[in-house]
């Protein structure tokens, strides 16, 4: 019989729930559920609680196939331990694969991006001024590095909020005058200010992002999604809106002086 097995068999012989169990423990009823059918094993702190509150031992718990040759307490303890810091190195790596295959995920839609980004400015007929800047000067390519490293590292939130951010200012900085349209008004280009100023917005919004599920925790993981979604949407859109009324006004502005 498992350990999950166990835990269910003398939770029933209590008649107690698993919502008052996971209050007694501390823990959240999912948290429960999940050792009852095998899918995690309790720490070593839960598993002695779980002893004491179902009147048993962690030796009955156990599967005593397993730890027949277990007989002291720090015997024991020092088991447990060993247990749980294979659990800990098994999820770690299991963390490190996925990131690892969201940061190739990632990196694709980049070069995407740029490929229909080169497309979208050949349309125009004219040599992208905004795509010339951003990959002369290497500011894309640091964009692009960043919003990769981040999924890497498993800052997955920020690394979909720059890759959002870089296409989203792309496209506006090559609609609002692609090529040179700003230099027949005798003024500069703005379409970089418009890329610039959206990925940076994206970087702040996106870091808030990952410190608030943080704080948050695993408990209410769909509930802070879900707003900080909404919050991050709107901080995108307004600096949207922004940027582009300026670059729109100074452009009217110097269409007028002419």
């Amino acid at each position: 019989m498992s350990l999950g097995n166990r835990i269910k068999d003398q939770r029933k012989k209590t008649g107690m729930s698993q919502k008052k169990l996971a209050e007694l423990v501390g823990v959240s009823r999912q948290a429960v559920t999940k050792w009852e059918t095998d899918l995690s094993v309790p720490s070593t702190t839960n598993l002695f609680a779980l002893a004491e509150i179902l009147g048993t031992s962690v030796d009955m718990l156990m599967d005593n196939e397993r730890d027949e040759n277990i007989r002291s307490s720090a015997e024991q303890t020092y088991y447990l331990y060993k247990m749980e810091t294979e659990k800990k190195a098994a999820e770690l790596r299991r963390m490190r694969k996925e990131n690892r295959r969201i940061a190739l995920i990632i990196a694709i839609c980049h070069i995407g991006l740029m490929i229909l980004g080169l497309i979208i400015s050949g349309s125009f007929g004219e040599p992208s001024l905004l795509l010339n800047r951003l990959f002369h000067y290497a500011p894309l390519l640091i964009a692009t590095a960043i919003s990769i490293t981040s999924a890497f590292i498993g800052k997955r939130r920020l690394s979909i909020v720059s890759f959002a951010a870089n296409g989203l200012g792309l496209l506006l900085g090559l609609c609002l005058g692609n090529g040179y349209t700003g230099a027949r008004y005798g003024m500069s280009y703005f379409g970089w200010v418009v890329w610039g100023g959206i990925f940076l917005v994206s970087l702040v919004a996106g870091l808030m992002w990952e410190i608030s599920v943080a704080k948050k925790g695993k408990q209410n993981r769909k509930k802070t999604w879900l707003l900080s979604g909404i919050v991050l949407t709107v901080l995108v859109i307004m600096a949207t809106i922004i940027i582009t009324s300026l670059v729109r006004s100074v452009c009217g502005g110097s269409r007028a002086s002419r």
